[in-house]
This record gives C-alpha cells, sequence and structure tokens, in this order.
C-alpha cells in the first residue's frame, strides 16, 4: 500500500483527572451577543463565535462562559486534521479552512493594521480567517487579559487540557510543513503554504506563553517539537531552503 503523503501522527495526551474551576461559572445574560456565538458554533464559523464573545464580554464579563463553546468549536477543525489521510499536495488545500480558515479577503483584510491591504502583506503572512491558527493566535493575544480567551479558559477548562491541544495545533501545523518540504517539484504555491506552517510554528515556539504552557504541562512533547521544527525548516534533495520559508523563520521568531 502506498503511503500517504499527509497523516498526522500526534502522541497521545496524559489521562488527566476532569478539571474543576474554582469558581462556579455565570450564566451569559443572553441577547444579541450570545445569540450570533450560538449561530456561529451551529455553523461551525468558530472565529466570529470568539469575535462575538469578546464583544459580549466587553459588555458582561458573564458572557465568557461561553468561551468553552467556542474552544469546543474549534477543537472540531482539529479532530478533521488529526483524522486527514492526504496522497498528495493536490488535495492539501481542502484541509486550509481548518488550518487557516476561508479564503475570506473581507475577514482576512479587517485583521490588518488600518491603511495595510492584502496584497501588501506576503501570502504566507496573512492574518487566518479562521482555523486552529485563529484560535492559537488569539490564545497568544489575550494571554494577560484577566476577561480575555487565555485566561477565561484556564478556569473553564483547565491549563493542562488548553497545554493539550496547543500543542497537538502546533505539531499539525509542524507534520504539514515536513510533508509540503518534501514535494518533489517544488512551485511557488508549495512554497507559500509551507512558509505559512512554518510562520505559524515559529510564533508559537518563540511566544513565552506557549512555552511556560508546555513546559509546564506537556515537557515530554519538548524535544519532539524541536526535532520536528529543524525537520520542517530543512531542504530537501540539496536545493536552498526557499526565501518565503527563510523569512517566515526570521519573521516567526522575531
Amino acid at each position: 500500500m502506498e503511503t500517504l503523503w499527509f497523516k498526522p501522527s500526534i502522541p497521545h495526551p496524559p489521562r488527566r483527572p476532569r478539571h474543576r474551576g474554582s469558581s462556579p461559572a455565570m450564566m451569559p445574560l443572553g441577547g444579541m451577543f450570545q445569540l450570533r456565538a450560538v449561530q456561529a458554533i451551529r455553523s461551525r464559523r468558530c472565529a466570529e463565535g470568539l469575535e462575538a464573545v469578546e464583544l459580549g464580554v466587553a459588555q458582561s464579563p458573564d458572557h465568557a462562559v461561553l468561551y468553552q463553546a467556542i474552544w469546543s468549536c474549534f477543537q472540531q477543525h482539529q479532530v478533521r486534521l488529526l483524522a486527514a489521510e492526504v496522497e498528495g499536495i493536490d488535495a492539501f488545500g481542502d484541509l486550509l479552512r481548518w488550518l487557516e480558515g476561508p479564503r475570506d479577503p473581507e475577514r482576512i483584510e479587517g485583521q490588518l493594521p488600518p491603511g495595510i491591504g492584502i496584497d501588501e502583506v506576503m501570502p504566507w503572512a496573512l492574518p487566518p480567517a479562521g482555523g486552529i491558527e485563529y484560535r492559537l493566535a488569539v490564545w497568544m493575544d489575550t494571554w494577560s487579559d484577566p476577561q480575555g480567551f487565555a485566561l477565561s479558559l484556564r478556569e473553564l477548562i483547565g491549563e493542562p487540557f488548553v497545554a493539550d491541544a496547543l500543542s497537538t495545533d502546533v505539531l499539525l501545523e509542524l507534520q504539514a510543513a515536513i510533508a509540503l518540504s518534501r514535494v518533489a517539484e517544488p512551485t511557488e504555491e508549495r512554497d507559500q503554504l509551507w512558509a505559512r506552517r512554518v510562520y505559524w510554528a515559529a510564533q508559537a515556539l518563540a511566544d513565552p506563553s506557549f512555552s511556560e504552557l508546555i513546559h509546564r504541562h506537556r515537557p515530554d512533547l519538548v524535544p519532539e517539537l524541536r526535532r520536528l521544527y529543524g525537520e520542517a525548516t530543512t531542504a530537501r534533495d540539496g536545493r536552498e531552503l526557499p526565501v518565503p520559508v527563510q523569512l517566515a523563520m526570521q519573521l516567526g521568531t522575531s
């Protein structure tokens, strides 16, 4: 049987006791923000749901309990990726919605700094419109926000479970990058896809909050993450490392 081009292999997380928060979760107040979040979750538009919850939290912190449902929504994206069995790069595009979200120019441009257009940013560095990259980005951005996504999840589902999920996200990015690096006939599209996977993995590995989380709760994965990153950033068949990948490494770790 021919070996699949991309089939993730992720170490099983340790068995953990059920998390119990230090205080009972308050029910959200209902209303427009909760309705928008629930509708988005039901249609797997997790990023839109997260944005609705963030707006709700700005009105009342009781909406933060909805972050748990948003987390579960993103977990379904991860499940799709874990089950992937891809025979070649031509089919890899089917996984992009779970990695980086839909190709929605309006949503992507809305996350760029004012005055910056999509055409002014390298394709691999564009912000995600959804997928596990969106969750990872918001988690890193809200690590120190007392009412934000990251700290709320530590209370709602427990930091060890967050570590298991986010480390899996980065392992998926790295394994995809390695598969892309092995494409026999490189193209510009391949280089952009490879660079993007490296960029998000590099950002996470260089982020102090992610590093602290993994060292505390998944120290077993630290050597594997480093090994895979080294393999994902290695040129093949005597070729030079593509320029987009080199730039992604530099920007991701800066």
